[in-house]
């Protein structure tokens, strides 16, 4: 017997491969229970590793290698649990997904093989018909060793050679003798044993490029290898290859990393010459290997699927913000795997239903916990959106919708966590007029996200209300409701923008509160309404049109529009509208700066940022005369109902909203590959010129963005 630290300590330190599958079913079953599943919890870091752990696979080789020797060495072929698919490959098939997937799904750690099978059909991540063939082969072979085991009086897994005793077992599995019981015995371990072997698919790497990596970049004849793979400047290719074996990573990692990293880097290698930009694809994933040679398990699973290593040299190849999306947020590699999945981007719904379901097994004090799901989900979510936009599989409002769809669900959720933690300590706020009411807490979303445009870069612009009259929470440490609330936000931000293991969630603004930073983090939806209609600057009232509710309550949401459009349709001197939205464009050009070359597509004359302003002035000059212009937040949409109402010339209302929708998907693109917001001029030239004129028609000469 050994004490419970030096049982962590023994499987932390030295703990092998076949030990971490026994664990999957261990469970305390005499003395203290409640202390031995302290233990079990204690030593499951060692089970189920944080991320997908496809070095299992490799664990589960070597195992089964073993097993097999001992089948041959001890003549065991008819051995229904050892033997070649037996009842062993079976619980090998599910007990491998669940080291590889178990650390992130902890429904996945149960102990019965059943319901591991059922919860990987139901996931997809076995097809249905495998499941079925298993669960039949399984409770085939189980009634087979059970019906052995009584008809021996012992503990067996071996066919007996006798024909009498072979007869007995055929008659007690319902079969009329016994070559009829041996041909579906043989059926089913046939049909098991494909399965498993098709789990354990080999992958070989073929030369040359096996020759060239790790030993034979200094070879003379190197570079002509290389040109044989399909590289126009071999000595750039060589140049990366070495950078990567002499780096530090590949010098400090494990025996174990570096001899994945040499079986993995010929495929990629061979991947990266298949693109259209070799050199260019083979530096970006050397420089993914050196973020991952020290985690190798994200190299076991590049070996054990071929289609990811394609998928994946092809999108780092196309885009660079995906290569360095996925070298800062390695754990996406997983997305890789399944390509009907990987370029279809999640709806909101679909993200909503998986984090949920992740966050449902998460201990309400784990925030740590929490917050890496949020992000593993955005990182992955953000993956999908850019790969179909690459692949130009996606209309062009598609990419933004997807993305703001995204950061909701992701904020909801988020409000909700910081709500929770406040709540556990502090109760819940209740109104000072009506303590049996429970004060509310509304998000307003700004800017990008207020007008569903987000991009890949985009901050969250937010301002938080709350509809409290004084009062206090309800709990055993009582808060004033301000505090209360000014509470929640600081969690929330914490919740977005602290910088975890998995990255951070979002960059937040509050620039946009009333009274700016100066301003308190929470404010009252009444405080609020006084502000914007006694204080606010014109800039004010300009975001204001594109701001609307996000998370939160749903009523002080409602109540949130109808501030929303008085404070928007109030009269305006029309000349001063004018003159103080282009002083703004003129500050904020001034601010950020021109290029000395090219066209800045959202701060130029005639980039996105004249379009916003040009809807912004059509909604604050028209909104006492036409409300139903202030419903549309998006750019675009505003833009058409101004012309269908009127307040610009015939068609130019949706020539504008092309120019911006066309303005945004260019601007995508360049983030997309790494270019930045500056373009040559011809690129966009019809474009520029269009919005130049409209800018110039609405707010004159003197205000031209020139």
């Amino acid at each position: 017997a050994v004490s419970f630290d030096a049982a962590e300590d023994y499987y932390q330190n030295h703990g092998r491969d076949w030990e971490r599958y026994a664990l999957i079913k261990a469970r305390p079953v005499a003395g203290d229970l409640a202390a031995g599943e302290r233990l079990v919890q204690r030593l499951r870091p060692f089970v189920f590793r944080r991320y997908l752990d496809f070095g299992a696979i490799d664990a589960l080789r070597a195992m089964k290698a073993l097993i097999v020797e001992q089948v041959r060495r001890e003549s065991l072929h008819q051995n229904i649990k050892l033997g070649a698919g037996g009842i062993r490959e079976i619980e090998f098939i599910g007990q491998m997904h669940q080291l590889i997937r178990g650390g992130r799904e902890p429904d996945l750690r149960c102990r019965g093989i059943r319901q591991v099978l059922q919860l990987l059909g139901a996931r997809g991540q076995l097809p249905a018909t495998t499941v079925d063939e298993l669960h039949a082969a399984y409770d085939f072979l189980r009634r087979l060793e059970n019906r052995l085991q009584m008809q021996q009086d012992r503990q067996t897994h071996e066919i007996p050679a006798d024909p009498v005793a072979r007869s007995r077992l055929a008659l007690a599995m319902d079969y009329p003798d016994w070559d009829g019981c041996a041909a579906a015995l043989g059926a089913w371990r046939r049909c098991v044993h494909d399965h498993f072997a098709s789990l354990l698919g080999e992958t070989r790497s073929l030369p040359p490029a096996q020759r060239l990596w790790p030993d034979g970049l200094d070879r003379p004849q190197a570079m002509a290898e290389l040109t044989d793979l399909g590289y126009a400047d071999p000595e750039q290719a060589l140049a990366h290859l070495k950078a990567l074996r002499d780096g530090r990573a590949c010098r400090i990692a494990s025996a174990a990393a570096r001899q994945r990293l040499d079986t993995v880097l010929p495929d990629l290698l061979r991947a990266a010459a298949t693109t259209n930009q070799p050199e260019l694809t083979l530096g970006r994933l050397c420089t993914l290997m050196e973020a991952v040679a020290t985690r190798s398990v994200y190299l076991a699973m590049l070996i054990e699927h071929p289609l990811a290593r394609e998928h994946l040299a092809r999108l780092m190849g196309a885009s660079a913000w995906i290569a360095d999306w996925i070298t800062s947020h390695p754990v996406v590699l997983d997305e890789l795997l399944d390509a009907r999945t990987l370029y279809a981007p999640q709806t909101g719904a679909d993200v909503e239903r998986e984090l949920d379901q992740a966050l449902s097994t998460v201990a309400t004090d784990d925030l740590e916990t929490a917050m890496n799901a949020l992000r593993e989900h955005r990182h992955a979510a953000a993956l999908h959106v850019a790969a179909a936009e690459i692949g130009a599989l996606l209309d062009s409002h598609e990419p933004t919708q997807a993305l703001t769809e995204l950061a909701e669900v992701l904020l909801r959720r988020a409000l909700l966590l910081a709500q929770t933690h406040m709540s556990q300590r502090h109760g819940r706020p209740r109104d000072g007029a009506e303590p049996s009411r429970e004060a509310q807490l509304l998000v307003i979303a700004y800017g990008r996200l207020g007008s569903a445009e987000l991009g890949y870069e985009s901050d969250l612009d937010l301002v938080f209300l709350h509809d409290a009259l004084g009062g206090h929470t309800d709990g055993p440490a009582q808060l004033a409701n301000e505090t209360y609330f000014a509470r929640v936000v600081q969690r929330l931000t914490h919740i977005l923008t602290t910088l975890t293991p998995a990255g951070r969630l979002y960059e937040i603004d509050f620039r946009l509160r009333p009274s700016g930073n100066a301003g308190p983090l929470v404010t009252t939806l009444s405080g609020f309404e006084t502000y914007q209609c006694e204080e606010a600057w014109t800039w004010e009232h300009q975001a204001l049109v594109r701001a609307r509710p996000v998370a939160g309550d749903v009523t002080l949401g409602a109540a949130f529009e109808t501030t929303r459009q008085h404070v928007l349709c109030q009269a305006r001197e029309p000349d001063q509208l004018r003159r103080d939205i282009a002083t703004m464009r003129e500050r904020i050009r001034e601010e950020k700066g021109q290029p000395a070359q090219g066209f800045d597509l959202k701060l130029s004359p005639g980039g996105r940022v004249d379009i916003e302003f040009i809807a912004q002035y059509l909604v604050l000059a028209h909104a006492h005369t036409h409300p139903q212009i202030t419903a549309p937040r998006g750019t675009t949409a505003i833009l058409n109902l101004a012309g269908k109402l009127g307040l610009l010339a015939p068609d130019a209302g949706a020539a504008l909203g092309e120019a911006f929708v066309s303005l945004c998907a260019i601007e995508r693109q360049q983030t997309l590959h790494g270019l930045g917001n500056v373009v040559e001029l011809p690129t966009v030239a019809p474009a520029a010129q269009q919005v130049r004129e409209a800018w110039l028609n609405l707010f004159g000469e003197q205000a031209k963005p020139d």
